[in-house]
């Protein structure tokens, strides 16, 4: 089942305990619905019911989740089973992070340390000098000695690269 979120309309703004979003929900290149969120804690809301009842369908195929930073009280990882706010929420924050990695590829070169621990970039550049470093990356490398640029990468891999860094 391919879940997209499309006309997503996001407002950090008002978001306080969860994000304040809304968006349009295709499920296999069909609008299903639609979901919201007031953005002050609380669930997500979707209409027509059906739309959450496919997404909890769903949900009820995907593994549970191990989280890498939260623990238990125990010290062990903190596990949960999806749900239809969980997958909402994945690619509600997919779709964020690939908006402001679009942003700052416009205007800055970003790269990963030589470890691949880290993500740095250049402050704002105006387009020439932008253009003149990924026209030749090599002297750039001289300089910083990046482990990739992901400048250079395609959008799939600098996306990754940047979710798991930052």
């Amino acid at each position: 089942m391919n879940i997209e979120l499309r006309k997503v309309k996001y407002a950090a703004f008002a978001s306080q305990e969860t994000p304040c979003f809304s968006a349009d929900v295709y499920i296999d290149g069909v609008k299903a619905g639609s979901v919201d969120n007031s953005g002050q804690g609380g669930c997500n809301s979707y209409y027509p019911f059906s739309c959450e009842q496919a997404l909890i369908e769903h949900a009820k195929t995907l593994p549970d989740v191990v989280s890498e930073r939260l623990v238990d009280d125990d010290g062990k990882p903190f596990t949960y089973r999806p749900d239809a706010d969980s997958v909402v929420g994945d690619l509600l924050d997919a779709f964020l992070s690939l908006k402001d990695l679009r942003t700052r590829l416009k205007r800055r070169i970003l790269w990963k340390d030589a470890d691949g621990k880290r993500i740095f970039e250049t402050g704002v550049l105006d387009p020439a000098r932008h253009a003149a470093i990924l026209a030749a990356p090599e002297s750039f490398a001289k300089n910083c000695q990046p482990g990739a640029i992901l400048n250079l990468m395609s959008e799939a891999d600098a996306l990754a690269a940047f979710r798991a860094l930052v």
